[in-house]
């Protein structure tokens, strides 16, 4: 394992191509940088994606995370602490626990990557 950083949206094509050279496959984590600037062309090996939205850019594969649900949760615990009086510190840290196998059709054809029956096509 390798870990490959940039500075700013302007050193990620670079990033990209170091990551390539070394790898077979390269991860990128949800990243909003990453994934505002970072396109399947940058890519010359497999991505797999730290969420759908990367992965729709510029992945094969992600397992995906629901931001919606996520926003849902956190105005439900916004409600209890400014309309119930409850104790922001004394509130478990909460975990994302939907989750859905994404691919991207493109990209994995580009590399001729099958994907299992249980992933789901990231369609425009």
């Amino acid at each position: 394992t390798k870990r490959f950083t940039f500075a700013d949206s302007a050193d990620i094509t670079q990033v990209a191509s170091s990551a390539c050279e070394w790898a077979d496959v390269v991860y990128i984590p949800t990243d909003n940088t990453v994934a505002s600037y970072a396109s399947s062309e940058q890519f010359s090996k497999p991505v797999v994606a730290g969420e759908g939205g990367l992965c729709r850019k510029a992945g094969c594969v992600a397992v995906s995370i629901e931001y919606y649900d996520i926003g849902f949760r956190a105005g439900e615990m916004a409600y209890d602490i400014l309309v119930n009086g409850k104790d922001p510190s004394t509130m478990p840290v909460e975990e994302v626990t939907k989750t859905t196998k994404v691919f991207n059709p493109a990209n994995c054809a580009r590399f001729n990557i099958t994907v299992p029956d249980d992933y789901v096509s990231l369609t425009d």
